[in-house]
């Protein structure tokens, strides 16, 4: 059993919630889930009885309820794939990751086979929320035909960042088409993005890069 605690028009309340499904019937308005959306999803009193909201409006700055409304209390968040359907994750305390056994490998990526040499943009919109800043990112780095050497890396640092020491620096050396990689976390700036690059000259890997979780 847990307690919610929400508030109303003169006074905040303690609801108890034995746990059950939130389904399409709490979406706000009606009708189904978007494609390629965030939903968050809120708890409300109903006449005594908790009650949830699955709303496109995001809560507010420090994240404890509806923006606009202090009847909803802010439980947490999720997006939509293209098809509508919800991206399979689990949430704790304000930490997110996301299913990928569940999912398809397409779905959590963010740069496929990138090969730039300068810092390039990587878009993380898609699987973190506006009010997040902080994505957990696979990063994965495929050597060319050539194979390897020690200088070989793959570099992702926060987006616009000009200080020579990334946030993570992947180095590898070994055979043609070996394919090494480590989970981090990463700061985003405000639009969701990190940035990357690989260098190596000749040697220099393809990156591939997901997402799988965030921070609140």
């Amino acid at each position: 059993m847990t307690g919610v605690n929400i508030y109303g028009a003169s006074a905040s309340k303690v609801l108890a919630y034995a746990g059950n499904t939130i389904g399409a019937a709490q979406i706000e308005g009606g009708g189904n889930l978007a494609n390629s959306t965030w939903y968050y999803v809120y708890a409300r009193n109903n006449s005594g009885t908790i009650a949830f909201e699955i709303s496109t409006t995001a809560p507010d700055g420090p994240r404890a309820i509806k923006s606009g409304d202090a009847t909803r209390r802010y439980l947490g968040c999720f997006p939509t794939l293209s098809t509508g359907a919800p991206v399979p994750l689990r949430a704790s305390r304000g930490r997110y990751v996301y299913d990928v056994g569940g999912s398809a490998l397409a779905d959590m990526a963010v740069i496929t086979t990138g090969t730039a040499t300068t810092y390039a943009s990587v878009p993380c919109s898609a699987l973190v929320p506006p009010h997040s800043r902080v994505a957990t990112l696979n990063v994965r780095g495929t050597l060319d035909a050539g194979g390897g050497v020690l200088a070989s890396a793959v570099e992702v640092q926060s987006y616009g960042s000009t200080g020579a020491l990334s946030h993570v620096l992947y180095n590898g050396a070994g055979p043609a088409f070996a394919t090494l990689g480590a989970v981090f976390e990463v700061v985003l700036d405000s639009s969701q993005r990190a940035q990357y690059k690989v260098n190596g000259g000749g040697d220099a890997p393809a990156a591939d890069i997901y997402v799988t979780g965030f921070c609140e």
